[in-house]
């Protein structure tokens, strides 16, 4: 109460008081200016930051965009040189070029019910009577007689009816066999030979070319499949963009030391604390001789009011003693007269009263 009243009373505050709340006031604007500052700088930091680290999310996101689009484009040309080995293994794939009964001939083979052979310049095949197949080819029918097929013998001198019957013979490497022709298969029979001749004499060059061409569209597969320069190269450069902090680092460190940079506004607030202490103080001490002030003056009241009070006191102990000593002092003829004075009637006193 005493603080409210020195406060509301500024005329009567002391000029140290006074001064010690002007700079307390002055402190007071200060430190707000200061915490105000520093929240601004760390504002602007926290700020900084942001953009560093939105900056950095988008430098890697568009490094992953990248990488993803390399890598789309490395999976493209890996499927497009597959498909295109595959189109190519399947049109390159040999193919049946003609067939006699069971015997089948593909563009790198022939496949009998003796078994199969691949076709190289060894491999021939002739379709004639057995009595010019005997003559012409005495080895082939020789492997025939050996493998159990024929009697060579006979077959090679065999006359009459049995020296015309018509015959197709295929001799390879790997087989020999011997298929016997109806009249009216005796054409086709000549013509499936001629086809296994020249497929024979092609045979060896049109598999080098199915090689080549393979291989080269096998090479572009794994050329492909290996070629990832590219997908490396966008690989390194998204895993250097997410290492790459250095931004983000230094405004981080850059927050820190604001918001631990707290050495001036804590002096400040220790200044303040100091003033209020010390204002405190003042206003206390300034109670205290105020609160002494009216102690001291309610004593000298008091002590006023008790001197006036032994003052009448005295004045009417005088007086009484004074008319004691007056009545003392009276005689009794006095007091007969005054006495006799006492008996007349009181009526004769009072105008216009009748006396009895």
């Amino acid at each position: 109460m005493a603080f409210r009243s020195i406060r509301r009373n500024k005329s009567s505050v002391p000029s140290e008081i006074q001064e010690l709340e002007r700079s307390l006031q002055d402190g007071t604007k200060a430190l707000a200016a200061s915490e105000k500052e520093q929240a601004n700088r760390i504002k602007e930091i926290r700020k900084q930051l942001r953009d560093a680290e939105r900056g950095h999310e988008r430098a890697v996101a568009a490094a992953q965009s990248e990488l993803a689009r390399r890598r789309k484009e490395q999976e493209q040309r890996v499927k497009q040189a597959r498909k295109r080995y595959e189109s190519m293994r399947s049109t390159l794939a040999p193919m049946e070029i003609a067939r006699f009964g069971k015997s089948i001939l593909y563009e790198d083979r022939i496949v009998t019910k003796q078994g199969e052979a691949l076709l190289q310049r060894g491999v021939t095949a002739v379709a004639d009577t057995a009595a010019k197949i005997a003559i012409a080819r005495p080895v082939a029918v020789a492997r025939l007689a050996a493998s159990g097929e024929v009697n060579g013998r006979a077959f090679r001198a065999v006359q009459g009816y049995d020296a015309r019957r018509f015959y197709l013979l295929v001799e390879a490497p790997e087989l020999v066999t011997l298929i016997s022709c109806r009249n009216a298969d005796e054409q086709a029979a000549r013509e499936f030979a001629e086809r296994v001749n020249v497929a024979a004499l092609n045979a060896r060059r049109i598999d080098r070319e199915r090689e080549e061409t393979l291989g080269d569209a096998q090479h572009e597969l794994d050329a492909a499949e290996t070629q990832q320069d590219a997908v490396v190269a966008a690989d390194n450069e998204v895993a250097r963009l997410m290492a790459d902090t250095e931004a983000i680092d230094l405004a981080r460190s850059r927050l820190e030391e604001a918001e631990a940079d707290t050495v001036a506004i804590d002096a400040q607030r220790d200044r303040i604390a100091e003033l209020e202490a010390e204002r405190n103080q003042a206003l206390a001490d300034e109670e205290a001789r105020i609160a002494e002030e009216r102690r001291l003056e309610q004593e000298r009241l008091a002590e006023e009011e008790r001197k006036r009070q032994e003052a009448e006191a005295a004045e009417r102990a005088e007086a009484e003693a004074e008319k004691s000593k007056e009545a003392e002092s009276e005689t009794p003829d006095d007091a007969g007269a005054a006495n006799a004075d006492d008996d007349e009637p009181v009526s004769a006193a009072i105008p216009g009263r009748e006396t009895s």
